[in-house]
């Protein structure tokens, strides 16, 4: 546990300025109940495909998605 918090503590030493949208692609690992990598690409400006694999329980689990980026008021302006 000791070992988890001080690399975890290096990392917030890197200050890395990330904007919305201002990449093509990236490559990211997860954790938690399911382990494994993902990587996203923008298709468009909007658009992204993005693909994990991640692994529970010795079995490999392969996952593609379609994904559409916008701002949540243009879904909810029409609502009530």
């Amino acid at each position: 546990m000791k070992r988890i918090l001080i690399i975890i503590g290096i990392l917030f030493l890197f200050d890395y300025s990330v904007y919305a949208q201002d990449y093509t692609h990236a490559l990211g690992i997860r954790g938690g109940l399911f382990n494994g990598f993902t990587y996203k690409q923008f298709i468009s400006e909007f658009d992204a495909v993005e693909l994990l694999a991640t692994s529970r329980w010795r079995g490999l689990n392969l996952t593609a998605l379609y994904e559409r980026h916008a701002d949540l008021k243009n879904f909810t302006s029409g609502i009530g």
